[in-house]
């Protein structure tokens, strides 16, 4: 009676939870929200998409990110007007379809209770639903995303092997979704890694038809990726002599010690090319021997990473070795794993004596004061680079809900890496750990936590997964009994985590019956125990907030003041720029002709119809970006722009009183990037000024500058 009970409880706060985010999402689609910057962006192309068909630029050029999403949202604005809901209507409508998909998604490998529960924490969770308001095309790329992984998980895993080409497809519209779908293609070749069986692929033929429509796919999204089609057609953007130098695409390890040169693609290929001979040499060796373990291939690779002072790579290898392969358990106790980890010990401890009695180095590696701190994390632990990427902004937008998944991924990571590949394969921290890989290769303009949105919702199945382990271990059930256990008479009745039809069950979890087991109370109330301590993680998370469900149209939660004043940068910074712009355009209605400058808020234009201009420094990254015809006009707003003071004195010429639209004092990033002292643009002028608006937030002001006549 009393599992009855906590079932019904369970089932009771999964349907609350579902129905306060559905609460929550429809009041914020109907609500009034002025657009962040990247909306205004992606506004603007969704107009001229109404006005011409495609997404051209009037000044050249074409916006192609978030094609799909694009024309969605034009349909919705010539079906419902030029209205919020019309603006917001597609992103809402994805963040509910993301819910669906994940609850099918989780129902692969979860009970109907647990699935649930993932799909409640996804509903309930502030960072989903303020992106299911978010114009943009984050939403609609992480429903791309669980589709492409829902039909994954089916075709190639499950029953459905004959549509194993249907996740092409997805990434197909995943790549017209957002360009980061190139991280998604790789993905498709998975059948060729974990299923090499002759019921997948009966001939060789089989296997090079599908690997090449994946190659096919993947240069499609490559091609996607790669191309500028922002400045296609585009000729002097930005004035002549004006030097622009681009970061690279990719991040290169550091090499302090063994060093080839200066360039760090050289220093890489060249040790690129040692490991390659190395492992062509050992393979030789292997194949006349007829005798090649896969562990041997991760022996060497964590062998050669030590020597290379690569760490994180040395460290991955250690853990493979010692969870999958299990090199500590006879009969491999005194093989040549075992001998290889314990040489990549002595080496490792060989460099860090080295590099800390010796600090000549430092200063080539290390940043400012040439801190060994510093330098130690960046040449032995510093590629692939985790902490700029993943760990820095995670830690300064959502530490505790970073943390909490951190520690999820840690325990399925150690707790299923001894799986068979397939088993391991749907596992859903093997594509969180894939996605952490490539983002710490990859060298950003800058970090955000939002990049990594599109995996959220694989991190709360992760979290459910882990809790369902650490419960199961908690009521010392055996795994057949708390997971999946046959002879279950209900689907509820255990925590299911099936295997595929086709995959023999892991050795580790033997099917042994609830009932015969003799614990049937324990496991019928393991789902539920399980679910109500997800949300109780979620609650200690910060992403679950009552106060945002119940108000997510009260201005706090629009500006990301007062009590969300910590999630800015985590949901998106959005400050008040409408207010200021009406000021402005209610002074032009009454017939003032005092030239108008905004300064560094580009989507300032979304809401000032007078006249004016928009003052981007040239050293501002987004100078090089939005500006057009030798740097006089911007790309977005096709207003006139400007770069210099000298270029901002021209514009006010001789005028007695100029307004300047930027950001409040003490304000910081990304608003006010261009920031100056107006003394500093006419420093004999300056008759006088004072701030004459600040917007409702009080980010936004508008000041009054009085000007003498030049002499």
């Amino acid at each position: 009676m009393a599992v009855r009970y906590l079932r019904f409880a369970v089932w009771v706060a999964i349907a609350a939870a579902i129905v306060a985010g559905l609460y929550a999402r429809i009041t914020g689609v109907f609500g009034d929200r002025p657009v962040a910057i990247d909306e205004y962006y992606f506004l603007t192309s969704v107009r001229n998409i109404m006005a011409e068909g495609i997404p051209a630029f009037p000044s050249g050029g074409y916006y192609f990110r978030g094609l799909l999403v694009q024309y969605a949202t034009a349909a919705s604005l010539l079906l419902f007007g030029e209205q919020p809901f019309a603006m917001r209507l597609v992103p809402a409508a994805s963040g509910l379809g993301c819910a669906v998909a994940l609850y099918f998604y989780a129902r692969g490998q979860l009970c109907p209770m647990l699935a649930a529960s993932v799909s409640a924490l996804y509903m309930v969770s502030s960072w989903a639903i303020e992106f299911s308001l978010f114009i943009r095309m984050y939403t609609a790329f992480q429903l791309a995303t669980l589709l492409f992984l829902l039909a994954a998980d089916r075709a190639w895993f499950g029953k459905w092997w004959h549509l194993r080409y249907l996740p092409h497809v997805l990434v197909v519209i995943a790549a017209l979704t957002h360009e980061a779908a190139v991280l998604l293609a790789p993905l498709l070749m998975t059948p060729l890694l974990v299923l090499r069986d002759a019921q997948h692929f009966p001939s060789r033929s089989h296997a090079v038809h599908y690997g090449l429509v994946s190659l096919a796919v993947l240069a499609l999204c490559v091609a996607l990726f790669v191309f500028d089609f922002r400045d296609f057609g585009v000729a002097d953007a930005v004035p002549r002599g004006l030097e622009w130098t681009s970061a690279a695409m990719f991040r290169f390890p550091e090499f302090p010690f063994l060093s080839f040169g200066s360039d760090p693609f050289l220093n890489t290929a060249v040790m690129a090319a040692v490991l390659a001979l190395v492992a062509a040499s050992l393979s030789l060796v292997c194949l006349k021997n007829r005798w090649f373990p896969v562990s041997f291939v991760y022996a060497g690779v964590l062998v050669a990473a030590a020597v290379l002072h690569q760490f994180i790579i040395a460290g991955a290898c250690a853990a493979i070795l010692l969870l999958r392969y299990r090199i500590l358990r006879l009969p491999l106790r005194d093989g040549p794993p075992l001998r290889a980890l314990m040489l990549a010990m002595l080496i490792v401890g060989l460099w860090i004596t080295y590099a800390v009695t010796t600090r000549e180095w430092i200063g080539a590696v290390a940043d400012g004061d040439n801190s060994l701190a510093e330098a130690l994390i960046r040449t032995f632990a510093g590629w692939p680079d985790f902490y700029s990427e993943l760990v820095n902004p995670w830690r300064r937008d959502a530490p505790v809900l970073g943390l909490i998944i951190a520690i999820a991924c840690v325990i399925q990571l150690v707790g299923k890496l001894h799986q068979p590949l397939p088993a391991l394969a749907r596992n859903p921290v093997c594509v969180i750990a894939y996605t952490a890989l490539v983002y710490g290769v990859l060298n950003a303009p800058y970090s955000s936590t939002r990049y990594s949105f599109f995996v959220y919702p694989l991190a709360l199945f992760v979290i459910v997964l882990s809790v369902v382990d650490i419960t199961r271990w908690v009521t010392k059930r055996g795994a057949g009994a708390a997971i999946g256990a046959e002879g279950s008479r209900d689907p509820d009745d255990a925590v299911q985590v099936r295997t595929p039809h086709r995959l023999p069950p892991a050795p580790e979890e033997p099917r042994t019956s609830s009932v015969d087991s003799g614990h049937g109370a324990s496991a019928a109330k393991a789902p539920a125990v399980a679910a109500a301590v997800s949300l109780v993680v979620m609650a200690f998370s910060s992403d679950l907030s009552v106060r945002h469900l119940a108000s997510v149209t009260a201005p706090d939660a629009v500006f990301r003041t007062g009590a969300f004043a910590h999630q800015q940068y985590h949901w998106y910074a959005r400050e008040d720029i409408a207010t200021p712009a009406e000021f402005l355009n209610a002074e032009a209605a009454n017939g003032s002709d005092t030239p108008i400058v905004v300064v560094g808020l580009p989507h300032a234009a979304a809401y000032l119809e007078a006249e004016h201009a928009l003052y981007l420094d040239r050293k501002d990254p987004r100078y090089r970006q939005q500006a057009r015809e030798s740097g006089r006009r911007h790309l977005w707003s096709n207003r006139p722009l400007l770069g210099t003071f000298a270029e901002l004195r021209k514009h006010v010429g001789d005028a007695d009183r100029v307004w300047i639209m930027r950001a409040a004092a003490g304000e910081k990033w990304p608003i006010n990037r261009t920031g100056f002292a107006l003394e500093d643009v006419w420093p004999s002028r300056i008759a006088g000024m004072h701030r004459a608006f600040l917007s409702r937030d009080s980010r936004i002001e508008v000041v009054a500058v009085e000007l003498t006549p030049e002499r």
